[in-house]
């Protein structure tokens, strides 16, 4: 995904620097919150383990 993002936008000199600095940072978005999510999800478990004394 990084490769093709950076081939198709960050290489293509049809788009201006502007168009390209909004497609980056519409990225850094999405990163952000996958990243935000994922951890959430880390610190969280949908079904938590609970221990076992033998």
């Amino acid at each position: 995904m990084a490769l093709e993002f950076y081939e198709v936008t960050l290489l293509n000199t049809q788009k201006s620097c502007e168009q390209k600095l909004e497609e980056v940072n519409h990225m850094a978005d999405k990163w952000e919150k996958s990243v935000s999510i994922q951890n959430f999800e880390l610190a969280h478990p949908a079904c938590p383990v609970e221990e076992v004394s033998l």
